[in-house]
């Protein structure tokens, strides 16, 4: 559960994901790596299952503080870790290629003044 209210500091949110990942005892040999920024977290490394993937991602996202979780973990049948991630469209992650394209503005063309 993603849960924004209670305000944590990066570091804080680090340690409570990895103190998480060392209760699995799954997850435990896995070596990932965490960083937060503002909230959000990066998930990172390798693991041999896709249920190891979404268990990491999961209890992430059970940590108290945390906006939201960006997993790039390596996994088979994951998604490809160099996909393209929007933070403003509800954690969802979708490739580049999806993207809409950006409205173009007309520009003003300054006058000459002689």
């Amino acid at each position: 559960m993603l849960n924004s209210e209670t305000t944590l500091s990066d570091q804080e949110l680090r340690k409570r994901i990895y103190q998480a990942f060392a209760a699995e005892e799954q997850l435990r040999r896995c070596h990932l790596r965490v960083g937060v920024a503002g909230g959000f977290v990066h998930l990172a490394g390798k693991v041999s299952t896709l249920s190891l993937y979404t268990l990491a991602e999961k209890l992430a996202k059970s940590i108290a503080g945390v906006k939201g979780v960006i997993n790039r973990i390596e996994a088979p049948g994951a998604p490809s870790p160099s996909r393209v991630i929007h933070l403003d469209d509800k954690n969802q992650t979708s490739p580049a290629s999806s993207r809409s394209p950006r409205q173009s503005r007309p520009h003003k063309q300054k006058e000459n003044k002689k």
